[in-house]
């Protein structure tokens, strides 16, 4: 159930982030939510805001934080 979390937060921020290869998002994705309930919350807040990956607004989630800091960093 969490790859699969995983693999939906992946190909939401894949979308926005068209440049950077999917797996490497995956990666990141998956070293920073390492338990399921995160995970979904992530996905739930992307569903509804899936511009928040692009409009640094300060109720960002430490999580998204982390997860865009790691493709940040690569």
């Amino acid at each position: 159930m969490r790859e699969q979390t995983v693999s939906a937060i992946a190909n939401l921020i894949g979308a926005v982030e068209s440049g950077v290869p999917f797996e490497r998002i995956q990666s990141a994705v998956d070293a920073v939510l390492v338990k399921q309930p995160p995970a979904l919350r992530v996905l739930a807040i992307l569903n509804a805001d899936p511009g928040m990956l692009v409009s640094g607004s300060s109720t960002m989630p430490r999580a998204l934080e982390r997860i865009v800091t790691a493709l940040l960093d690569d």
